[in-house]
């Protein structure tokens, strides 16, 4: 009987541990900061001032104002988080480099990116 009962509470952690890695697009939160937008465009690039604020929600990233849902994270192992995420039917992969810089392409039209520099994390 207490192999059973040992059984099923095994069971129950495995269950847990395992719905928690297969959608870890969720618990990354957290805002930063940037003072520094540089875009990039088939016309040409632009560097402008800022005080934009990037929020990480967890199931989203807002940046000034705009949504981006996250569909998929990936982490490389030191600093760098890649997000694949929607918005208005549109596919952006986000990439944040602790510390350096966050990055927004728009995997349909690469020759458009945004890049925030100077990040503070809050």
């Amino acid at each position: 009987m207490k192999k059973v009962a040992l059984m099923i509470v095994m069971s129950a952690i495995s269950v847990g541990l395992f719905a928690q890695s297969a959608n870890d697009r969720r618990g990354f939160q957290g805002v930063v900061t940037a003072t520094l937008k540089h875009t990039i465009k088939p016309e040409g690039k632009e560097e402008a001032q800022v005080n934009a604020t990037i929020e990480f929600t967890g199931r989203a990233i807002v940046v000034e104002g705009d949504t981006y849902d996250i569909v998929k994270k990936t982490f490389d192992g030191k600093d760098k988080t890649v997000f694949t995420c929607t918005k208005r039917r549109a596919t952006y992969e986000i990439s944040y480099t602790v510390g350096q810089s966050i990055r927004i392409v728009d995997t349909g039209n690469k020759d458009m990116v945004t890049e925030y520099r100077s990040l503070k994390e809050k």
